[in-house]
């Protein structure tokens, strides 16, 4: 009985020790120094014709850190806005915006709020759909374009999908990556199995901390 006790008291420790180990780990990536908030704020200013790849764009709805594309030919070449998804930024869009660019395009692909520093409330409720369909336009609008081609991939699809739902008037065209239209998806969630389990992910991300903590281990 003793070396039992021994053994569940040693496991009990190590399950502790885990836990201390992944919540220190995940505390530590967090950035405590605000150092990515203010080499934001620290970037030019979005101008028309500006050269600078990455900028913080400045909109009705806030200061979005954005990267760009084409402007310094000036007006009259169609505007391309690019949605990223979870969990990534418009970094991911870094190969696509040149090839975008090299067509003609004048692109711009920002950090959708919660990504960007300037745009990061802390009150859920400023995160719900319509507020990023908002963000959408208020970026076209800052550009000064009344329509715009749209590209999202992800979580940035399902913000495209709202966006020329609720505004198609104001869409060039759509190119959704990743996540089907919303009736097509809703019905695979209520009737396919091989969609349930595919999305069974999305449990995980409501759960109040978990995500947060699993996602920062290792600085992220």
């Amino acid at each position: 009985m003793r070396y039992i006790a021994y053994t569940g008291l040693g496991l009990v420790v190590l399950v502790l020790l885990s836990a201390i180990g992944i919540w220190a780990s995940s505390r530590s990536a967090y950035d405590q120094t605000f150092a990515h908030t203010e080499a934001t704020a620290r970037l030019p200013s979005f101008e028309s014709g500006s050269t600078d790849e990455l900028v913080l764009l400045s909109t009705a709805r806030g200061e979005f850190r954005a990267r760009i594309g084409g402007f310094e030919s000036g007006e009259g070449r169609p505007l391309v806005v690019l949605l990223h998804g979870f969990p990534v930024t418009s970094a991911m869009w870094i190969e696509l915006i040149p090839a975008l660019v090299s067509k003609g395009y004048r692109v711009v692909a920002f950090d959708q709020r919660g990504y960007s520093p300037g745009v990061r409330p802390l009150d859920l409720r400023e995160y719900v759909v319509p507020e990023l369909v908002a963000d959408v336009l208020a970026v076209a609008d800052a550009i000064g374009e009344d329509t715009f081609h749209l590209v999202g991939h992800d979580w940035g699809a399902a913000v495209g999908w709202a966006t020329i739902l609720s505004n198609p008037s104001r869409i060039i065209s759509w190119s959704a990556m990743s996540v089907a239209h919303p009736i097509a998806f809703a019905d695979a969630l209520t009737n396919d199995e091989d969609q349930q389990a595919r999305s069974s992910y999305f449990g995980l991300f409501v759960t109040p901390g978990i995500p947060e903590l699993l996602f920062s281990v290792n600085d992220f």
